[in-house]
């Protein structure tokens, strides 16, 4: 749950980026989010999750 709840604050702080709307405390959040351990656990479980599934893609398309 509270690993959710960060990466929906990054998501967050992420869309309002985009729409030119942000606060002073904005990037510090960020920033200190971003440098969480947790938060940097999940990018890594999903870019393996990423990788793996590229990997079956490019497996059934050739074998």
């Amino acid at each position: 749950v509270i690993g959710n709840n960060l990466l929906e604050t990054l998501a967050f702080l992420e869309s309002r980026k985009k729409e030119y709307i942000v606060f002073r405390l904005d990037n510090e959040i960020t920033q200190i989010l971003e440098k969480s351990e947790l938060v940097e656990n999940i990018n890594k479980l999903v870019k393996e999750y990423e990788n793996e599934q590229s990997n079956k893609g490019f497996f059934k398309k050739f074998f």
